[in-house]
């Protein structure tokens, strides 16, 4: 008799990060503000996750007295390269509800949210990620979006 059951979780991967990438970063990120990461592949043999669990690492620059939160779009490839997504931008947000949504504390302190696990998009992707905490991310400590991604495994 076969089972399910998930594989081991890809190595963790960095899809926004503080100061860095060739796309976008957290740093400072406005109280409405989104912003780029760089795109990824699961296309290929050795990746084709179906699943993902996100962290999100950050801190306000004060504390919010609203329900802070975070919201990330995963954007397909609509042609299965690089230069085409699905509408979607910093300026004019995609007009469907995001795939991930990080609630975070009503502090100023670091803080990480874990949420998954999450249906992870096949081919070409990328992701915007929303600030919707009311005031702009801090400029130190840490602040990154990262996530592991999973596949079911028949054992």
């Amino acid at each position: 008799m076969s089972f399910v059951k998930w594989s081991t979780a890809s190595s963790l991967s960095t899809a926004i990060a503080h100061n860095a990438g060739s796309t976008g970063n957290l740093d400072s990120l406005g109280a409405t503000a989104a912003v780029f990461g760089d795109s990824w592949h699961n296309e290929s043999s050795d990746a084709r996750y179906q699943y993902a669990t996100w962290f999100l690492q950050m801190s306000l620059a004060s504390p919010s007295s609203a329900a802070p939160y975070a919201r990330l779009w995963l954007l397909k490839s609509i042609d299965g390269t690089t230069n085409n997504y699905e509408s979607g931008s910093t300026a004019g947000l995609p007009q469907r509800p995001a795939d991930v949504i990080f609630p975070m504390l009503l502090t100023s302190g670091q803080q990480a949210c874990a949420v998954g696990p999450t249906m992870f998009p096949s081919g070409i992707a990328k992701p915007l990620l929303q600030n919707q905490a009311g005031y702009a991310f801090s400029s130190s400590g840490t602040l990154a979006l990262t996530f592991y991604a999973y596949r079911d495994e028949i054992v």
